[in-house]
C-alpha cells in the first residue's frame, strides 16, 4: 500500500502509527515507519485532501516508538 494513501486516514490503521505534535503555532507529524517519506509530494497529496492549516509542516520519519508494558506509545 502507498505511504501517502495511509496518511490521510492514519487514526484508521493499525500498522502505521503517528504523533502529531504542535509547536510554535507549526504542526509536526512524527510517523513510525522505515519507508522513505517524500515530504513534497506528501504535502501535495494533502493539499488536495484538505485544508492548509491541517497540513504539517513536517514529517519525521522513527523507525519504532517506544512504548509501555501495555503496548501504547511511552512519549514522556
Amino acid at each position: 500500500m502507498n505511504l501517502m494513501k495511509l496518511i490521510f486516514g492514519l487514526q484508521n490503521i493499525s500498522k502505521i502509527r503517528v504523533l502529531r505534535i504542535l509547536y510554535d503555532d507549526s504542526l509536526y507529524s512524527f510517523i513510525e515507519t522505515e519507508q522513505f517519506i517524500d515530504e513534497k509530494a506528501l504535502t501535495d497529496f494533502l493539499k488536495r485532501k484538505i485544508e492548509a492549516y491541517k497540513i504539517p509542516r513536517a514529517f519525521i520519519p522513527v523507525k519504532k516508538f517506544p512504548r509501555g508494558s501495555n503496548f501504547k506509545n511511552k512519549i514522556f
